[in-house]
């Protein structure tokens, strides 16, 4: 048994080596109950990485609102839907999201939630995540805050991973219908899936019972951005059109692209 233990830590560490890219230094490593979170970094680069192998969250040392990650990008297209004066963000990390939600609308009210103690801990120490008169940060559980919260927010965004995979619950039907009760009217749901397959028709079914439109973006060997809302689809569409070159000019980087990807998914068949 102990040469099987010693045999595993040997390969682990192999993995983590060979997977650690030459430029990038260890910074800190902190752990929960659910693992390792590392922070690593280089002159341009600070990444938050999970278990020390899976890139959970970069961030660009010079301009930390900026949005590295494609998914990011397109989850922040739900905020260029309408005017939003708060959004819910279910999953921290490195708080990517948060960065560039502030960057957008500082008068935003955030309110960001996260089950993991390392990786608050870790956002707050490495990556700029503090408590603010416009941040508030939670330590538990997304179904469980979702269960216990009354009040409505007009952007949710939802982005739960532990390590190489997507959480279970962000699969679950009750979970989304949860998140949708949670919606203001007019408000936005994005989730970020991890794989194409997960949208399918019986997660359109329980989106299309609470949402006027759903988009969805196939990003290139990686994930599936979702976009849920409770407005009119041209109305929704029109002012993220009409965003796009102020976001551009803001964010420093590319979206057009991207939103050229999204597409309208149709209500599934009964």
């Amino acid at each position: 048994m102990t040469t099987e233990s010693s045999l595993l830590d040997t390969l682990k560490h192999t993995l983590q080596t060979l997977m650690l890219p030459a430029s990038f230094t260890p910074v800190a490593s902190c752990s929960d109950d659910w693992g390792t979170v590392t922070v690593l970094e280089d002159a341009e680069f600070r990444v938050m990485r999970f278990d020390e192998v899976y890139e959970q969250s970069k961030m660009r040392k010079l301009t930390p609102y900026e949005p590295v990650f494609n998914y990011s990008k397109v989850m922040l297209f739900a905020a260029m839907m309408r005017p939003c004066r708060d959004a819910l963000i279910l999953g921290l990390g490195g708080g990517s999201l948060v960065r560039s939600l502030q960057h957008w609308d500082a008068r935003l009210k955030l309110t960001a939630v996260d089950n993991r103690p390392a990786v608050m801990d870790v956002a707050g120490r490495y990556f700029f995540m503090q408590q603010s008169p416009t941040l508030t940060l939670h330590c538990l559980d997304a179904m469980a805050y979702l269960q216990q919260q009354t009040a409505a927010f007009d952007l949710i965004m939802v982005d739960l991973y532990i390590a190489m995979q997507m959480a279970e619950q962000q699969r679950q039907a009750s979970f989304v219908e949860l998140c949708l009760e949670r919606l203001s009217p007019g408000g936005w749901l994005a989730i970020n899936y991890q794989q194409h397959q997960d949208v399918d028709d019986k997660l359109l079914r329980v989106l299309y019972r609470a949402v006027d439109d759903v988009y969805w973006c196939a990003i290139p060997h990686g994930n599936a951005v979702v976009l849920a809302g409770r407005v009119d689809p041209q109305i929704g569409m029109a002012a993220l059109v009409k965003q796009l070159p102020d976001a551009e000019r803001l964010f420093g980087c590319h979206f057009q692209q991207l939103a050229q990807r999204l597409q309208r998914l149709p209500k599934p068949s009964s």
